[in-house]
């Protein structure tokens, strides 16, 4: 038992032992080598066309009996999108409370779901790097591509009393209307009341209305909205907080209106990754806001800090500022279809853990590279932190899939750029 414990004798070195006429050597070790493997997606196996960054590359000579790989540099071009649908930031759902879609004149004309009576249209911001300038021009105006009701440049639709059509555009009637309640004729028309001097209306509220011509003739009777309401009345803006800080708004010019951001650009409802939607990009932290029109007269200038909007109607504003920089991380996924060790990181997400091919975290530094350019991040500038997978059994490096995926694990687009690395790799 002594001959273990000799100070003089190293543990498990190598031996030289006689069995009979044979001398077997144990405890004999190959010295560990290190190879540096720099890798281009741009010299990936096939064309790439793919809309995200996965990338198949082949090594151009196998390396045997890998014991270790490790990320030691990589080059990410910032050129993925802060809205896009990769992100699932890029779309939310309007319910309008106010139009009635069951008006003949309406049913004929409209462009969205109707769900339960009422008009249902979900908003698709399209992939870009937006600034909040940029994202409130580009809201606005897929908001006001929901007026689907043609109206005159009054506000007001015409709609014939016996066929319920509408009649302005269709055969040329334009009218140049005025309701108010001291007037009752206009130039060419005239507001039909009933026996008890009251203005008579149609089941939708419609005024109706004798179109008289120039001859003071009667032509036809029409009904004609007043104040009609629309879903476009929906409006996006946002104000400066502080020094840097955007705090931004819903309002309506009409209608009441139901905002929903837990559904998908598919129209599928998506509770479980709110926090990655754009309601929670822009501040908003409850999954549906009602945006209800009450006017509240007002002698100020408009003051978006007051609560009310343009014309005293209420504001609803966000819960936290917009964050239109709220991916502050990605990581790398390294596959190299062997049964190795994975699940390197491990990461929580609201549903699953995250992709469990992650060698890699790379942090964002926005501030000092912003779209368009390449960060390099390194272990050196703390940008890069890598795991050291290690292998047991015989594994060999040959094919290996690359990935760039988001904080919940999906794979981003990098818009045509390609990104490089450096992987350290011990091996016998």
């Amino acid at each position: 038992m002594s001959e273990y414990f000799d100070k003089n004798q190293l543990f498990l070195e190598p031996k030289v032992q006689q069995y009979g006429s044979h001398m077997v050597m144990s405890n004999v070790h190959k010295p560990t080598k290190t190879k540096y493997v720099n890798v281009d997606t741009k010299f990936s196996d096939e064309y790439n066309n793919f809309s995200v960054a996965n990338y198949n590359i082949t090594l151009p000579e196998r390396i045997n009996d890998v014991k270790t790989l490790t990320v030691t540099n990589l080059e990410l071009p910032m050129s993925f999108y802060n809205i896009s649908s990769a992100l699932g930031n890029n779309s939310f759902q309007i319910t309008n409370n106010s139009v009635n879609p069951d008006a003949p004149y309406l049913t004929q004309l409209s462009s969205g779901s109707i769900v339960n009576g009422k008009f249902v249209d979900t908003i698709i911001i399209p992939d870009g790097y937006y600034t909040i300038e940029d994202f409130k021009t580009t809201i606005n105006s897929l908001i006001d591509k929901l007026k689907r009701i043609p109206t005159n440049e009054n506000g007001n639709v015409v709609v014939d009393e016996d066929s319920e059509n509408i009649v302005y555009d269709s055969d040329g009637v334009k009218l140049e209307l005025t309701l108010d309640n001291t007037q009752n004729y206009g130039t060419d028309d005239m507001y039909i009341k009933d026996n008890d001097d009251n203005y008579v209306r149609d089941t939708y509220g419609n005024f109706k209305v004798a179109i008289i011509d120039s001859n003071n003739d009667f032509v036809k009777h029409v009904f004609v909205s007043n104040g009609l309401k629309n879903t476009n009345d929906l409006r996006f803006d946002y104000y400066t907080k502080g020094s840097l800080g955007y705090q931004g708004y819903f309002y309506s010019t009409g209608s009441d209106m139901e905002i929903d951001f837990t559904i998908t650009e598919k129209g599928h409802f998506d509770k479980y990754n709110f926090k990655s939607k754009l309601g929670w990009t822009l501040g908003f932290r409850n999954l549906t806001y009602t945006i209800t029109y009450q006017y509240v007269p007002s002698e100020h200038d408009y003051d978006p800090t007051d609560g009310l909007g343009p014309v005293g109607q209420q504001l609803t504003y966000g819960d936290f500022l917009v964050d239109l920089n709220s991916t502050r991380y990605v990581y790398l996924a390294l596959e190299e279809f062997n049964k190795g060790n994975q699940n390197s990181f491990i990461s929580p997400t609201s549903s699953s853990l995250i992709n469990k091919n992650i060698i890699a975290r790379i942090s964002l530094d926005r501030s000092n590279y912003g779209f368009g350019d390449y960060l390099p991040a390194n272990k050196q500038n703390g940008l890069l932190l890598s795991d050291v997978r290690g292998y047991t059994g015989k594994i060999d490096l040959h094919k290996l899939n690359l990935q760039i995926v988001s904080d919940i694990g999906t794979p981003l687009p990098l818009n045509g750029y390609d990104f490089s690395l450096c992987l350290e790799v011990e091996h016998d």
